[in-house]
């Protein structure tokens, strides 16, 4: 369990009332993965959710022909979501995801948050309403980046 005033300081959970908060607050917990350590592989079925509340992590994606070649997406640091494939069909993490340094997150079973979302049409409204402002911020900053790769 998540306290309440943790969950108020990131704007994935902006807009919920009180109640909203207390159950999300009791689906989350905290975990520590060291630095190198996967969180997840794509491909694999998607069963957490992640905010990171401290540190960072690092998206890729790898790619198996003749060779293996990794292609590094991004970086993720505090207030961003990762794993956010979880709450989507087909429930399948597309990329790779692994801690740069250690690094404290805050994680939800995503089946579990698909139920309370579902029940709580207003509360699910104003989490899917931030979850879409975040993964556009973080959508906006990948463009920039493979844009300044290319000039």
């Amino acid at each position: 369990m998540i306290p309440i005033e943790t969950l108020r300081r990131y704007r994935l959970f902006a807009g919920q009332d009180y109640q909203m908060l207390k159950q999300l607050s009791r689906l989350a917990h905290e975990e520590v993965v060291e630095a190198d350590e996967w969180l997840f592989h794509q491909g694999n079925p998607a069963r957490k959710f992640y905010l990171v509340l401290d540190g960072t992590v690092s998206m890729s994606e790898h790619r198996y022909e003749e060779e293996e070649h990794t292609l590094r997406v991004g970086t993720y640091s505090t207030g961003e979501v990762v794993g956010w494939g979880s709450l989507f069909e087909p429930h399948a993490y597309t990329l790779c995801a692994k801690a740069v340094q250690e690094t404290k997150l805050l994680v939800i079973d995503a089946g579990r948050l698909r139920d309370l979302l579902g029940e709580n049409p207003e509360g699910g409204y104003h989490f899917m309403a931030n979850l879409a402002k975040v993964l556009g911020d973080q959508m906006r900053s990948l463009t920039t980046q493979f844009i300044s790769m290319t000039v």
